[in-house]
Formats: structure tokens, sequence, C-alpha cells
């Protein structure tokens, strides 16, 4: 299967790319959702604001209450479009009942011990719910132990892109790996959010720049709101 654009960048970065560069990578995530969100193209319009929505209000939101609403679950899935391949999933996602989205979100998001599979395969009961989908509802969850299952993160590692649980779970095994590599705050989910930014800094021609050796995510304020870029 063809790498996605910019994946050769984010090849690199998962093959040589030291804390400084991932670092690098990571702070210029905002600036590619920016590029996305202003590209004219429908599935990625609103793209900074669902994106700050997905970092900053929903991780605290499902800590508290231990669900999503179908409200969630559709801006997660909107989020999801908007910075990978469009697929036509919204209509069959839109059929799960409120009841359904709350079951099965309760089920996956316990906080007993419980095996990622079987996280997962709570989630993928919904309808339009495959791993990748389930990945981000398990980042929102907990991103010290998962990472979303993003195309370009996927390309990085080398391992194939093939939606099923089992390359689910290769991946995700690999980032908590890598940020327990890199140290410091990373998580799974920053990794992840790392080489995908790297494939984009590829594609929209921004050169990642390396500024503090020793910078850690906690000083890139990742939950900050995106800024816009100015335009003449």
């Amino acid at each position: 299967m063809a790498l996605r654009p910019g994946s050769k960048s984010a090849v690199a970065l998962w093959t040589t790319g030291s804390v400084a560069d991932y670092t690098a990578a990571l702070q210029h995530y905002e600036e590619c959702v920016v590029r996305l969100d202003g590209n004219g193209s429908k599935s990625t319009r609103g793209l900074v604001r669902l994106d700050s929505w997905f970092r900053t209000q929903l991780p605290s939101k499902v800590a508290k209450n231990g669900q999503m609403s179908k409200e969630d679950v559709v801006k997660v899935m909107q989020w999801k479009l908007g910075r990978g391949k469009f697929r036509p999933l919204m209509a069959r996602l839109q059929g799960n009942s409120e009841a359904d989205v709350v079951r099965c979100t309760k089920a996956a998001f316990q906080r007993r011990p419980l095996t990622p599979k079987a996280r997962v395969n709570a989630l993928t009961q919904l309808a339009a719910v495959g791993p990748a989908t389930a990945s981000a509802f398990l980042e929102a969850f907990d991103s010290t132990q998962f990472a979303f299952f993003a195309d370009e993160a996927v390309d990085a590692t080398g391992i194939g892109r093939d939606y099923t649980l089992p390359r689910f779970l290769d991946f995700n095994a690999l980032m908590v790996e890598k940020a327990r590599d890199l140290g410091g705050t990373w998580t799974p989910a920053l990794v992840s959010r790392a080489l995908w930014s790297a494939a984009k800094c590829a594609v929209f021609e921004i050169a990642m720049k390396k500024t503090i050796e020793h910078r850690t995510p906690e000083l890139i304020d990742m939950n900050a709101p995106p800024k816009r870029r100015r335009t003449k």
C-alpha cells in the first residue's frame, strides 16, 4: 500500500529522530491543523475548532463522566475525517442510538484493568466504528496508554496500514515503547501526533527547526487552542 503524502518524513523521524526532532515536529502540529482547516475542503472545515475541543475539552469530560455522548462521537468522527482521509462513515455513525453510545463507551472507559483489546472491542460494537475510530476515543480516555491510529504514524513504523484490531494493537504497543524511549512527558498520543505533524510539514513545506535540545512536551503546551495564521 502506497504511503500517504508526506509520510516519508514521518518514516525518517521514526527511524533516526532524536528527542529534539520529535519536539520540533510536535511544535508545528497546530500550524499543520490550521493549514488543513484553510485548504478549502469541506471535510477539513472547522478542524481548528474540533482539534482544540478534542485535545482540551473531551479528555476532561470523559474523565468526569466515564462515557461519551452521541454528539461527542460524531464530533470525534468529524475530527478524524478532517485530519485524515475522508470516508463516508457519518451516516452510519449517526444511526447509533444515544443509549448504545453510552453503553459502549462506558464499557470501554471502565477504570478497572482491561486489556486494550477489550476496550477496542467494546467500542467497535457501534456501527461505523472500527479500530481506527476507536483509537481516537481511547486517546481521549487515556493518552498515556493509547494513541490515535493515524495513517501517517502507521506509515512511519513500517508495519503497513491495515485497519484491523491486531494491527492497531501492534501500532499502539510501538507508540507506548517510543514514548518510553523518548522519556520525559512523552506519551503515545504525543508520539503519534508528532509523526503526523512531520508528514504534514513535508506536505505544506514547513521547515521543522530544532530549538531547545531538551525541550519537553509540557513546555509546548499542546492543550492551548491553536493560533490561526495571519493572512494579508
